[in-house]
């Protein structure tokens, strides 16, 4: 029920500000999990491929399509968004959307490639990807609910989701920063902005400095007995480092446009993108 909610409210989302209507429209969902998109917007009368690599998801998928009567506008299937052969034979959309998935594959650079490939000239694609180094993303981690995991690279986050007593492999890949995301997408022709409203507020002020305080003390209480946690503490540490750093900036000199990166940078748990193909 929570997938079909966040579906809708993507596709009303893209409807309202940055696509119009769906109806006749061909909308793609890569990494559909349970279908909650594809069902949003074949309700707006759109045709949906929604495509997935996951077995169980799929399972679940085809018994939601069923109970939602959107068997007969849209597609499942399996396959890797990763896979460039796969994704040109799938031709082209008029909305994209990529929810929570850029995260989890081997290679970010490709997939938005692939992502660019599959647009049509007027399409639009919706990109959703955690923001690693927010307050929020450190202190909790959304996908393990490891402490410092966020803040380590692919194979230093696999050794220490196995120290802290976890099995198979650790199934995120590599986060970047804002700056790093939309020169992805300007490197494959896409036009990206950020869509996550920023809040300046003191109060938000005043939630930074809390969680900033908490981080702290989880780090001071953290164990660092074996190669792994020393390795996480040290990332830790430069974090916090750089957000004090960074605050102070602010405290000296509060313009608008830092509090507008400081809150973008350290208090967005995530970074919405919307891009369209560049005018060159």
């Amino acid at each position: 029920m929570s997938g079909n909610e966040r579906g809708a409210e993507i596709v009303d989302k893209m409807v309202t500000h940055f696509t119009g209507p769906l109806a006749d429209k061909r909308v793609l969902d890569i990494g559909c999990g349970y279908g909650g998109v594809c069902i949003a917007a074949a309700q707006q009368g759109a045709t949906v491929r929604g495509i997935e690599v996951g077995e169980s998801e799929l399972k679940y998928f085809a018994l939601n399509l069923e109970d939602n009567n959107a068997l007969d506008t849209v597609e499942i299937t399996y396959g890797d968004a990763d896979d460039i052969d796969f994704m040109e034979s799938l031709g082209k959309f008029d909305l994209v959307v990529c929810d929570n998935v850029l995260e989890h594959v081997p290679d970010s650079h490709r997939l938005i490639y692939n992502i660019a490939q599959a647009m049509n000239e007027q399409a639009r694609c919706y990109v959703t990807v955690p923001n690693y180094q927010s307050l929020g993303q450190v202190l909790m981690e959304c996908h393990n609910r490891e402490f410092g995991l966020s803040l380590l690279n692919r194979f230093d986050a696999q050794k220490l989701y196995e120290a802290r007593g976890h099995y198979g492999t650790y199934s995120v890949g590599d986060y970047f920063d804002y700056n790093q995301y939309i020169a992805m997408f300007a490197i494959n022709g896409l036009a990206a902005v950020n869509i996550v409203p920023v809040f300046m507020e003191d109060s938000h002020m005043g939630e930074a400095m809390d969680l900033l305080a908490q981080i702290k003390a989880k780090r001071a209480a953290m164990p660092v007995e074996i190669e792994i946690e020393a390795l996480t503490a040290q990332h830790l540490d430069h974090y916090i480092d750089r957000v004090e750093r960074r605050l102070a900036e602010l405290q000296r000199a509060p313009t608008d446009w830092r509090r507008v990166e400081f809150f973008r940078d350290f208090m967005s748990q995530r970074l919405d993108f919307v891009a369209s193909h560049r005018a060159y």
